[in-house]
């Protein structure tokens, strides 16, 4: 399924532009140059022309004019309980589309509260362009309300940030940073317009094009062209693909098949593969399948393929380099600054993943399939716990739940089950923001993931403390009538840290226990559905449940601790950390 965007191109003299898989009409765009405008009306009018539909933020005083711009227009807005919904959607909105996402937010307050979505979409390269308004030019740095340097405070988590102070050149900056936003690699710019530019007329922008230059990466061929012969040369190998590689899963297919190679997958990169590809041997890391880490011990090639991933903590337990040793290395990216970050390879490949996969499945040569068996990942599930079953809950998830889905896993002690038992069927598509790793930023994001995939069913997995962050946007959702699936696992506390604190130090803090509240009932005073679940048979209810919504609605599983979670990778890596 393709859900990422292809490159940002802009040709020379403005003959086409095209942002993120959208041709822009240049008369058009010449027009909208010429026209004598209000700044805020051709802003709005830009973001249309780019092919932009949705647009998140909740207005102020410092935006008023580019929402009274928004009255005019067809794009829809979504305003969430907070700008943290904002950030987290807009993220989550271009990470599964692969649109550009657009978010428009008050100066100062408003932006800091987007800061934890603003720093999403850096660390998960996701296409977003962030517009926010400040005080008007009179009364910036002079001790105006919410008047703060909001350029210094995003520059460290954008690919650009920028403040206009003159009404002439709010689009070619508008212009600039889209650009900037939809090139690998991909990721969040921010514009800031004083309120006074948004309510100015302009026309005639003589030097719109000036400053945008023809943007061609220079991908490295040769390096390519090397790692071609490096894996003809070799017997067998093993491919290792991240997320960076999701769009691209039928070309991996043929990849692997063509070559013989078994694919394994980073955490995040979870459902790039159906379970049941024959050469898939599931997602490697932290709190992988007992299957996929005896494969990777006992098999032993001479290569080692690894595509679209930084190989990042999550990613390599712990930067453990036992899936690397003894491997001739070749790693392919489109961002350049991943190659030779954590561990130096053989060969680094700086080329964009959609053109390699051709190139790699044209011009390698085909190999025989190396014989292996393929067993189940893990061993069968057998109740030794008391109440409802996380495990049992995911494993069992596509027999409640229509085919054609979207997983969105927060951050928590339950993501450990997901990553070890969530089973990956076809047309599931899966994510979880696991490099940034912020409770609550699923919650917050799902608006967004929602709206990318209509004909997909959104379903959140969180937790009650992951919940508890972002929880309000569940109102969101049903003041817009999206029917997003929210599973909460209620256990009453942080598990990570409760029950690290017991494993590191011996013992825990009773603040970090929480008083249990049935969720599923407090939400219904709202108008949202919710089925609670406190034993395995009660989760047959769930088909009858969730059958014709037209909204939201709240799935609680009330469990009481006593199912062991596969989380010791990560307090096996704590405790080296501590003992030091």
């Amino acid at each position: 399924m393709s859900i990422l965007s292809d490159e940002t191109k802009i040709l020379p003299g403005l003959n086409e532009i095209i942002i993120a898989g959208t041709k822009v009409d240049k008369h058009e765009l010449q027009d909208l140059i010429e026209k004598e405008i209000k700044v805020a009306d051709q802003c709005i009018r830009f973001l249309e022309l780019i092919g932009v539909k949705h647009i998140f933020g909740i207005q102020s005083s410092s935006n008023l004019p580019l929402y009274d711009a928004l009255c005019a227009s067809e794009i829809r807005l979504i305003v969430p309980k907070n700008e943290a919904g904002a950030g987290y959607s807009v993220s989550k909105y271009a990470g599964v589309s692969g649109n550009l996402g657009v978010c428009i937010l008050a100066g100062t307050v408003g932006l800091n509260n987007a800061i934890g979505g603003i720093g999403e979409a850096f660390v998960n390269k996701s296409s977003v362009l962030i517009i926010s308004g400040s005080p008007s030019r009179a009364r910036l740095h002079r001790g105006g309300i919410q008047n703060l340097d909001t350029i210094s405070v995003t520059q460290s988590i954008t690919k650009h940030s920028c403040l206009v102070n003159r009404e002439e050149d709010v689009l070619p900056e508008l212009l600039k940073a889209a650009v900037i936003a939809t090139t690998p690699p991909f990721g969040p710019v921010h514009i800031s317009i004083p309120v006074d530019i948004q309510c100015c007329t302009v026309s005639n922008v003589s030097k719109f094009t000036a400053e945008i230059d023809p943007f061609l990466p220079a991908y490295d061929r040769s390096a390519l062209n090397a790692a071609i012969d490096l894996i003809d040369s070799v017997d067998a190998g093993i491919i290792y693909a991240g997320h960076g590689a999701k769009k691209y899963s039928s070309l991996l297919k043929d990849l692997a098949r063509k070559l013989g190679w078994p694919v394994i997958a980073t955490p995040r990169g979870k459902g790039i593969l159906e379970d049941d590809f024959e050469l898939y041997m599931g997602n490697y890391g932290m709190f992988c399948a007992d299957f996929t880490k005896q494969f990777v011990e006992e098999y032993k090639p001479g290569c080692l393929l690894i595509l679209g991933t930084g190989l990042k903590e999550v990613s390599i337990t712990d930067f453990d380099d036992r899936l690397l040793k003894d491997k001739k290395i070749i790693h392919i990216d489109s961002d350049r600054k991943e190659l030779n970050k954590v561990f130096e390879v053989d060969l680094p490949v700086y080329f964009d993943l959609g053109m390699a996969f051709p190139a790699l499945i044209a011009e390698c040569q085909p190999k025989p399939r190396v014989s292996f068996q393929k067993t189940m990942f893990n061993q069968p599930y057998k109740k030794n716990h008391s109440g409802a079953s996380v495990r049992y809950f995911l494993e069992q998830l596509s027999e409640y739940f229509p085919e054609k889905s979207i997983i969105l896993s927060d951050i928590g002690e339950f993501m450990t089950f997901v990553f070890k038992y969530l089973p990956i069927k076809k047309d599931l598509y899966f994510d979880i923001s696991t490099n940034y790793a912020a409770m609550g930023n699923a919650v917050g994001g799902s608006l967004g993931a929602c709206l990318s995939l209509p004909d997909y069913q959104t379903i959140v997995i969180t937790g009650d403390g992951g919940f508890f962050m972002n929880g309000m946007e569940i109102l969101t959702a049903h003041e817009y009538n999206l029917p997003i699936i929210y599973v909460i696992i209620n256990n009453a506390m942080l598990g990570f840290v409760v029950n690290g604190l017991k494993v590191l130090m011996g013992r825990t803090n009773d603040h970090a226990m929480q008083k249990r509240i049935e969720l599923a009932e407090m939400y219904k005073v709202a108008g949202i559905p919710g089925l609670t679940i406190r034993e395995n048979e009660d989760l047959a209810q769930i088909p009858g449940f969730i059958s014709g919504l037209d909204g939201p609605c709240i799935i609680e599983l009330v469990i009481d601790n006593s199912e062991q979670s596969p989380m010791m990778d990560r307090l096996l890596m704590l405790k080296q950390i501590y003992d030091v």
